[in-house]
């Protein structure tokens, strides 16, 4: 069951417009998840990759940029399809946006029909009630050897009890799966290797809603709240270790079976 339709996936990115795909990923908030992806995701020149849920785009800028990869996005709304389309035609990316239903999906949507080489999605697959199949099906559209990447935000933890508290629309388009919850998807979607799996971000408030509730109400003071908020992010990722409570993100990596290849 799909716990977000497809006019909540437009009006939740209406909000988030970008006119630059471009980030500093030795910024603290991002640090740690490029200290992963350098240590388990190899450069490949010649590789393929897709996004679930591409919208922006600024991830297949990033493994473009920094990896080699070919990106593909896909994109259940049109108009984020078309958006993100645009930002990576202006900034010089040579990606391809799919507008379909990541389920309709099969090898053969993939440039050399038999899987990307790496597949990836952030925050995706906690919007369904069930998330086995949105998790198998990442598996699925990867060639054997191919790698995945699966985050998403950890809303069984703190940050789940404030966007409960603060965004109750928002919180219930979220199945709040833990990292154990999404580790065991992975594990009853086949025998693929699990190359990582962890809390990431140490502290963040950014899947909590807060920051969008406060520039809603308190637009004028929002500088003024955003500041220490931010400075408590940015300690935190020094001097408070990856928990299941604070983290704001669970992670995994993982490698697609060649054993199972027939």
């Amino acid at each position: 069951m799909d716990l977000c339709s497809k006019k909540q996936w437009r009006k939740n990115w209406s909000k988030q417009k970008r006119n630059s795909l471009s980030f500093d990923p030795d910024k603290p908030l991002f640090r740690e998840q490029h200290k992963l992806f350098n240590k388990y995701i190899p450069q490949d020149q010649h590789g393929h990759m897709l996004e679930v849920g591409a919208y922006p785009g600024t991830y297949l800028r990033y493994f473009y940029d920094y990896f080699g990869y070919k990106p593909s996005g896909v994109e259940y709304v049109k108009s984020c399809a078309s958006e993100a389309a645009k930002l990576l035609k202006k900034e010089g990316v040579p990606g391809t946006i799919l507008h379909r239903d990541f389920f309709t999906m099969d090898l053969n949507d993939s440039p050399a029909k038999e899987g990307w080489d790496l597949t990836v999605s952030f925050g995706f697959v906690e919007h369904f009630e069930d998330s086995t199949d949105a998790v198998a099906k990442h598996i699925e559209l990867t060639r054997y050897g191919g790698l995945i990447i699966i985050s998403i935000p950890n809303h069984a933890g703190f940050n789940g009890w404030i966007l409960k508290r603060i965004d109750k629309e928002k919180w219930k388009q979220h199945n709040k799966m833990s990292l154990r919850s999404l580790v065991d998807a992975v594990q009853r979607s086949g025998k693929n290797e699990v190359l990582y799996s962890g809390y990431v971000g140490h502290i963040g408030f950014w899947n909590t809603g807060l920051y969008s509730l406060i520039h809603k109400r308190y637009r004028k003071l929002y500088p003024f709240v955003r500041a220490p908020l931010w400075l408590i992010e940015s300690l935190g990722q020094w001097c408070v270790p990856n928990n299941r409570w604070t983290s704001p993100n669970s992670l995994v990596i993982l490698r697609k079976n060649k054993d199972e290849a027939k």
